[in-house]
């Protein structure tokens, strides 16, 4: 006859006990026993051998199971029909499990849609971008300073020079000696505002770029300082590594370049637009006055294209991070990866997250030229308007073209 199935017990931690339960197939006599215990299949019971010291033997903590409650009683008795035969006492059975006190969620569970999300953090004022500066970075951002402030004055100035050039083309024509007298003057003016313009960018662009990087470098350091003093649950439930390494290696770059060379030239093109406007009034303010009728209406397609990719940039880089944070997890667990043969649907993720970024470029990209082309477009328009103005101007003889040209050039470039 077929034996009978063995079936489940609740475990317990005697070695004895385990024994009387477990039924040996095929082990008739009690010579036969001992070998068969010794077979490798009931390596799981955790039966010490003779090979064994007794003190390595770790018995297993009992662990509660739905199939005890669930067996019926013949059941367990026909299972432990051997030790009620050998005259053994029936095992006892263990008591019931507690139940649980409460249920935690996991580290990256969402909260309930119930609770609000955490209000975003305020941004930081412009003076706290620069709480790492130390001394010598003070001087070099002021020198840098006084070079984007001589930059963007340098080409107004040059401008005025330049209608005073073209005046006295016209005005000495018929008297030779002044005209190469009044060339020779402004050549040499045209000279030295070439030498302002090359030390002044070259302090601007090297101070701030060489402060910026020192900053940055002791952010960084900051940061990652303060991130290897958190405990190892903030890891897990607040930020994750890929935020920890991208806020490094990128946003350190965004500090960087807003600190550095973005923030000397903003100095350079308001100095630009201040003296625009200063040559541009003491030139001709007729025709200054014209100007700032369509000055307003540049500054505001050009605000709104700043905005716009403001708002685009921060979507890209949203969605950089989280294609980082994919291709970081796949690789940190490829072999769990390779072991469910899911190198697939990694790659499908990865790209999907790369196709959000790449359609959030493509509206970038689109707003950014829609908002070039409508700001050039309003220029060349002003630049018409400008001009038929400034030829009834110099027909009327409230101005010469010298200083008309001075005026719709420098105006417009300041308002650019």
């Amino acid at each position: 006859p077929a034996p009978p199935p063995c079936l489940a017990v609740p475990m317990s931690s005697d070695p004895e006990e385990i024994k009387a339960r477990v039924v040996v197939h095929g082990a008739g006599a009690d010579a036969n026993a001992a070998d068969e215990w010794a077979r490798p299949e009931l390596e799981a019971f955790h039966l010490p051998s003779t090979s064994q010291p007794p003190h390595l033997f770790h018995p297993p903590h009992p662990e509660p199971e739905a199939a005890e409650q669930s067996t019926p009683a013949p059941a367990v008795a026909a299972a432990t029909g051997t030790n009620n035969a050998s005259g053994s006492p029936p095992p006892p059975r263990s008591p019931p499990p507690a139940p649980l006190e409460t249920e935690q969620l996991p580290p990256n569970a969402k909260p309930p849609a119930d609770e609000k999300p955490p209000p975003p953090a305020p941004a930081a004022a412009l003076r706290d971008l620069f709480r790492f500066a130390d001394g010598l970075d003070r001087v070099l951002m002021a020198v840098g300073t006084l070079g984007a402030l001589v930059h963007g004055c340098s080409l107004p100035v040059f401008l005025r020079f330049f209608a005073d050039l073209v005046d006295s083309f016209g005005s000495h024509a018929d008297d030779p000696d002044t005209m190469v007298r009044l060339v020779v003057k402004y050549a040499f003016y045209f000279l030295v505002v070439g030498a302002a313009i090359w030390a002044s960018s070259w302090a601007e662009i090297s101070c701030w770029m060489w402060t910026g990087e020192r900053q940055s470098t002791r952010m960084r350091i900051r940061y990652l300082q303060a991130a290897l003093k958190q405990d190892v649950s903030f890891f897990d439930t607040d930020v994750r590594t890929s935020d920890v390494i991208y806020a490094i290696n990128a946003d350190a770059v965004i500090v960087q370049d807003a600190i550095s060379e973005k923030l000397g030239n903003l100095i350079h093109y308001m100095a630009t637009f201040v003296a625009g406007f200063v040559v541009g009034f003491t030139a001709a303010w007729q025709l200054a006055l014209v100007t700032l009728a369509v000055v307003p209406l540049i500054a505001v397609i050009g605000g709104l294209t700043a905005a716009t990719m403001g708002k685009l940039s921060s979507k890209s880089q949203d969605a950089l991070s989280s294609a980082s944070n994919i291709a970081e997890q796949a690789l940190s667990q490829i072999r769990i990866v390779q072991s469910f043969v899911g190198e697939q649907r990694v790659a499908q993720a990865y790209s999907a997250a790369l196709a959000v970024a790449q359609s959030i470029g493509y509206r970038n990209g689109f707003a950014k030229g829609l908002g070039l082309g409508g700001t050039y477009f309003t220029v060349f328009c002003c630049y018409a308007l400008l001009l038929w103005y400034g030829g009834h101007l110099v027909r009327g003889h409230h101005t010469n073209g010298g200083l008309a040209i001075a005026t719709m050039f420098s105006v417009m470039i300041g308002g650019l």
